[in-house]
Protein backbone atom coordinates (compact mmCIF):
# COMPACT_ATOMS: atom_id res chain seq x y z
CA UNK A 1 0.00 0.00 0.00
CA UNK A 2 0.82 3.38 -0.51
CA UNK A 3 0.25 4.56 2.95
CA UNK A 4 0.79 7.92 4.23
CA UNK A 5 1.98 9.53 0.56
CA UNK A 6 5.38 12.05 0.86
CA UNK A 7 5.77 10.78 4.33
CA UNK A 8 6.02 6.88 5.33
CA UNK A 9 5.42 5.64 1.72
CA UNK A 10 7.51 3.23 -0.38
CA UNK A 11 5.84 4.46 -3.24
CA UNK A 12 5.82 8.55 -4.60
CA UNK A 13 2.72 9.87 -6.67
CA UNK A 14 3.22 11.00 -10.12
CA UNK A 15 0.08 13.01 -10.60
CA UNK A 16 -0.91 13.94 -14.20
CA UNK A 17 -1.66 17.23 -14.84
CA UNK A 18 -5.02 17.21 -17.76
CA UNK A 19 -5.69 13.25 -17.21
CA UNK A 20 -7.01 11.26 -13.97
CA UNK A 21 -3.90 9.43 -13.93
CA UNK A 22 -1.77 9.00 -11.00
CA UNK A 23 1.39 6.96 -11.40
CA UNK A 24 3.27 5.22 -7.85
CA UNK A 25 7.06 5.15 -8.37
CA UNK A 26 9.18 2.96 -6.13
CA UNK A 27 11.66 4.65 -4.22
CA UNK A 28 14.46 3.23 -7.25
CA UNK A 29 11.96 5.22 -9.84
CA UNK A 30 10.27 1.96 -11.27
CA UNK A 31 6.62 2.42 -11.83
CA UNK A 32 4.74 0.68 -8.95
CA UNK A 33 1.07 1.19 -9.38
CA UNK A 34 -1.15 3.46 -11.82
CA UNK A 35 -4.45 4.76 -10.37
CA UNK A 36 -6.93 5.95 -12.98
CA UNK A 37 -10.43 6.43 -14.12
CA UNK A 38 -12.17 7.62 -17.34
CA UNK A 39 -12.85 11.39 -16.92
CA UNK A 40 -13.65 14.12 -19.01
CA UNK A 41 -12.04 17.43 -18.02
CA UNK A 42 -13.79 20.94 -17.80
CA UNK A 43 -13.13 23.37 -20.10
CA UNK A 44 -12.43 26.83 -18.03
CA UNK A 45 -14.08 29.74 -18.08
CA UNK A 46 -12.70 33.29 -18.99
CA UNK A 47 -13.17 33.72 -15.08
CA UNK A 48 -11.36 30.46 -14.09
CA UNK A 49 -8.39 31.05 -16.82
CA UNK A 50 -8.12 34.72 -14.98
CA UNK A 51 -7.59 33.05 -11.72
CA UNK A 52 -5.07 30.62 -13.13
CA UNK A 53 -3.22 33.26 -14.71
CA UNK A 54 -3.09 35.17 -11.56
CA UNK A 55 -1.88 32.12 -9.38
CA UNK A 56 1.04 31.61 -12.18
CA UNK A 57 2.12 35.45 -11.71
CA UNK A 58 2.36 35.09 -7.84
CA UNK A 59 4.29 32.16 -8.44
CA UNK A 60 6.65 33.89 -11.04
CA UNK A 61 7.53 36.95 -8.78
CA UNK A 62 9.65 34.87 -6.67
CA UNK A 63 12.02 33.63 -9.43
CA UNK A 64 14.73 35.99 -10.62
CA UNK A 65 13.66 36.08 -14.35
CA UNK A 66 10.18 36.38 -13.57
CA UNK A 67 7.43 35.35 -15.66
CA UNK A 68 8.47 34.90 -19.32
CA UNK A 69 6.36 33.41 -21.33
CA UNK A 70 3.04 31.94 -19.26
CA UNK A 71 0.28 29.36 -21.23
CA UNK A 72 -2.33 28.71 -19.23
CA UNK A 73 -4.23 25.21 -20.38
CA UNK A 74 -8.09 25.31 -21.39
CA UNK A 75 -8.77 23.09 -19.15
CA UNK A 76 -9.01 22.70 -15.01
CA UNK A 77 -6.65 20.30 -13.36
CA UNK A 78 -7.83 16.92 -13.38
CA UNK A 79 -6.90 15.99 -10.00
CA UNK A 80 -7.30 18.97 -7.08
CA UNK A 81 -5.66 16.78 -3.84
CA UNK A 82 -5.05 12.83 -2.98
CA UNK A 83 -5.07 12.16 0.83
CA UNK A 84 -4.12 8.62 2.06
CA UNK A 85 -5.81 6.85 5.14
CA UNK A 86 -4.15 4.73 7.17
CA UNK A 87 -5.91 1.97 6.14
CA UNK A 88 -4.21 2.11 2.77
CA UNK A 89 -7.07 3.96 0.61
CA UNK A 90 -6.18 6.82 -1.44
CA UNK A 91 -8.92 9.93 -1.27
CA UNK A 92 -8.52 11.74 -4.24
CA UNK A 93 -10.05 15.21 -4.93
CA UNK A 94 -11.33 16.07 -8.40
CA UNK A 95 -12.30 19.18 -10.50
CA UNK A 96 -15.36 17.53 -11.67
CA UNK A 97 -16.51 16.66 -8.79
CA UNK A 98 -16.76 19.64 -6.78
CA UNK A 99 -18.21 21.63 -10.48
CA UNK A 100 -20.88 18.86 -10.32
CA UNK A 101 -21.51 20.07 -7.20
CA UNK A 102 -22.91 23.49 -6.29
CA UNK A 103 -20.43 25.66 -4.56
CA UNK A 104 -20.03 26.11 -1.33
CA UNK A 105 -22.08 22.51 -0.46
CA UNK A 106 -19.44 19.84 0.11
CA UNK A 107 -16.27 18.03 -1.14
CA UNK A 108 -16.67 14.77 -2.87
CA UNK A 109 -13.97 12.48 -2.96
CA UNK A 110 -13.08 9.62 -4.77
CA UNK A 111 -12.23 6.59 -3.30
CA UNK A 112 -9.34 3.93 -4.32
CA UNK A 113 -8.19 0.69 -2.28
CA UNK A 114 -4.44 -0.02 -2.14
CA UNK A 115 -4.34 -2.21 -4.91
CA UNK A 116 -5.60 1.20 -7.22
CA UNK A 117 -9.46 -0.27 -7.49
CA UNK A 118 -12.18 2.35 -7.02
CA UNK A 119 -14.28 1.85 -4.24
CA UNK A 120 -16.94 4.49 -3.88
CA UNK A 121 -17.41 8.16 -3.74
CA UNK A 122 -17.55 9.87 -0.55
CA UNK A 123 -19.07 13.19 0.72
CA UNK A 124 -18.24 15.43 3.23
CA UNK A 125 -20.68 18.50 4.14
CA UNK A 126 -18.15 20.85 4.49
CA UNK A 127 -18.81 24.48 2.84
CA UNK A 128 -16.18 25.64 0.88
CA UNK A 129 -15.11 27.16 -2.85
CA UNK A 130 -12.26 25.65 -4.13
CA UNK A 131 -11.51 28.70 -6.08
CA UNK A 132 -11.76 31.37 -3.15
CA UNK A 133 -11.02 28.64 -0.66
CA UNK A 134 -7.41 27.27 0.48
CA UNK A 135 -7.95 23.45 1.92
CA UNK A 136 -5.36 21.75 3.69
CA UNK A 137 -5.52 18.40 4.83
CA UNK A 138 -4.00 18.08 8.46
CA UNK A 139 -4.15 14.33 8.52
CA UNK A 140 -6.63 11.36 7.87
CA UNK A 141 -9.25 12.88 10.13
CA UNK A 142 -8.93 16.96 9.98
CA UNK A 143 -8.99 19.14 7.28
CA UNK A 144 -8.59 22.92 7.41
CA UNK A 145 -10.63 25.30 5.28
CA UNK A 146 -9.83 29.26 4.91
CA UNK A 147 -11.96 30.75 3.59
CA UNK A 148 -10.95 33.51 1.09
CA UNK A 149 -7.81 32.25 1.74
CA UNK A 150 -6.92 32.19 -2.41
CA UNK A 151 -8.06 35.66 -2.65
CA UNK A 152 -5.52 36.54 0.34
CA UNK A 153 -2.78 34.98 -1.01
CA UNK A 154 -3.01 36.22 -4.04
CA UNK A 155 -3.49 40.09 -3.27
CA UNK A 156 -0.23 39.36 -0.74
CA UNK A 157 1.57 38.79 -3.87
CA UNK A 158 0.00 42.00 -5.03
CA UNK A 159 -2.17 39.72 -8.40
CA UNK A 160 -5.44 41.21 -7.70
CA UNK A 161 -8.61 41.47 -9.98
CA UNK A 162 -12.02 42.97 -9.64
CA UNK A 163 -13.59 39.13 -9.32
CA UNK A 164 -11.39 38.19 -6.53
CA UNK A 165 -12.69 40.05 -3.59
CA UNK A 166 -12.07 39.70 -0.69
CA UNK A 167 -14.15 38.43 2.50
CA UNK A 168 -13.38 38.12 6.12
CA UNK A 169 -10.34 35.28 6.55
CA UNK A 170 -11.95 32.41 8.50
CA UNK A 171 -10.01 29.57 9.74
CA UNK A 172 -12.20 26.16 9.91
CA UNK A 173 -11.06 22.51 11.79
CA UNK A 174 -13.26 19.60 10.43
CA UNK A 175 -13.25 16.23 11.61
CA UNK A 176 -13.72 14.16 8.89
CA UNK A 177 -15.49 11.19 10.40
CA UNK A 178 -18.19 14.29 11.44
CA UNK A 179 -18.87 15.27 7.88
CA UNK A 180 -19.39 12.36 6.16
CA UNK A 181 -22.67 12.50 4.46
CA UNK A 182 -23.40 9.78 1.97
CA UNK A 183 -22.07 7.87 -0.16
CA UNK A 184 -22.48 7.75 -4.00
Amino acid sequence: PWSMIGQTSDRIPGPQPNAYGIEFFDPAGGLALTVDREYESLERTSAQTERARNRLLAYARHYPSGAKDIHIEDTEPAILSMLTMSNGNLWVLCSRAHQDNPAESGLIYEVFDPEGRFLEQVALDCPIDVDRDLLFHVDEDRLVVVSWGVAAALAVEGVTSPENGVGPLEIICYQIGDLRSAHR
